[in-house]
């Protein structure tokens, strides 16, 4: 949890960006991609801790699972609900936003910096075998023990999640409309993840709690009374800092 601290420092909804904000959120991004593309081999296991499915992952991957000609297909088309549709509704959905569109853009790059981290933390620390590395179905990958939890299902809970609220509350007369198009589009790509043989059911309902989570938390935290305001005062020549929490 330390890792994502400086991830959330700064969040730009309802407010005007400032330098810092861009620094912040970019500085953010880089941090994660760092994470995905460079070591985040450090922190993978080597050997599965967790292998043995539940009874409950059983008899849903018994049931949704495509037909083994079938699984990269499903796999194909989860990739395509997280990259061009979720992660690319960032470019596009803040044009609708009344409260700006760097604003919005910006929240939408801190959601995927600490969507990111978390799940590659927690996929390292928990080091569950994916159901296709334990049942043989496709090739051996490098990321077979990084089954729990779905960071495809956490990506797109958390993206639609807050592009959903934060539209809403400019558009608030399609409020339902945003909210359920947003949510199928999420369950659907957690099914894709189930149906690909990539995840187990445990591992995409975590994923979408974390994705829920990390959704209402950005475009809502400074608001809160529980994060500080940060103001500078000069005293004596000196700039001190003054946190002030709103209790």
């Amino acid at each position: 949890m330390l890792l994502l601290i400086p991830l959330a420092t700064v969040s730009p909804v309802k407010a005007q960006p400032t330098r810092s904000d861009y620094v912040k959120s970019i500085g953010g991004l880089i941090f994660y991609l760092s994470m995905e593309y460079g070591w985040r081999d450090n922190i993978t296991p080597k050997n599965p801790r967790f292998t043995e499915p539940n009874s409950i992952d059983k008899y849903f991957r018994g049931q949704w699972r495509w037909h083994r000609d079938d699984l990269e297909h499903a796999g194909t088309l989860a990739d395509i609900m997280l990259k061009p549709v979720f992660i690319g509704s960032g470019l596009v959905t803040p044009i609708f936003s009344k409260s700006g569109y760097m604003s919005m853009f910006l929240a939408h790059l801190q959601i995927i910096s600490i969507s990111g981290v978390l799940a590659n933390a927690v996929k390292g620390i928990s080091g569950r075998q994916r159901p296709s590395a334990y049942y043989q179905t496709l090739h051996e990958e490098p990321d077979d023990n990084l089954s729990f939890f779905s960071g495809h299902t956490s990506f797109t809970f958390a993206i639609g999640s807050a592009t959903a609220y934060m539209l809403s509350e400019s558009h608030p007369q399609y409020k339902t409309l945003i909210w359920s198009t947003a949510m199928s589009m999420a369950t659907f790509t957690g099914y894709l993840r189930i149906a690909g043989d990539k995840h187990y059911m445990t591992d995409v309902l975590a994923g979408a709690v974390a994705g829920l989570a990390v959704g209402y938390w950005v475009p809502r935290y400074t608001n809160s009374p529980f994060m500080p305001t940060i103001s500078s005062r000069r005293t004596h020549g000196n700039s001190l800092l003054n946190m002030t929490w709103g209790f």
